[in-house]
């Protein structure tokens, strides 16, 4: 669509909800926030270890959700330890983990042998397996 389109569609949106009692308005809002449900961000280039942590932000239910916010920070420090953990030539190969993707030569060997995979590392190669499927890269190793 083009931009005037959109525009004409805001404008048309905007003048409908001028004419919805504000309290109809906050039940509508009320509801979507009780009942929808959000867009399932496993499709995101993020991990789905993340990907779980923003679902439990997300929670419906309290008993779904961090107690607190150390059980939070908790979550979200060995996701980045994790992350960490990762084995450099993964680092490497996958451009999304680097810091500036336009400094490095793109990787011909991803060699996986001598780098122990945690179970995080094995989720996180499986995840983003069909990045690395490019016609230049040759992945050996892995346990």
């Amino acid at each position: 669509k083009s931009m005037e389109e959109l525009d004409v569609e805001v404008k048309v949106l905007r003048d409908h909800l001028a004419s919805v009692p504000e309290q109809q308005l906050r039940e509508a809002i009320r509801y979507e926030h009780q009942n929808a449900t959000p867009p399932d961000l496993r499709l995101f280039r993020t991990s789905n270890d993340f990907v779980g942590i923003i679902e439990t932000l997300l929670a419906k239910r309290p008993e779904q959700r961090f107690g607190d916010c150390e059980e939070l920070r908790s979550a979200l420090a060995q996701l980045a330890s994790d992350l960490e953990s990762l084995p450099e030539s993964l680092h490497l190969a996958l451009p999304h983990l680097q810091d500036d993707v336009t400094s490095s030569e793109p990787l011909s060997t991803l060699d996986l042998r001598d780098a122990p995979l945690s179970d995080f590392a094995a989720r996180y190669l499986a995840k983003f397996a069909s990045d690395l499927l490019v016609d230049n890269l040759h992945v050996t190793g892995g346990a």
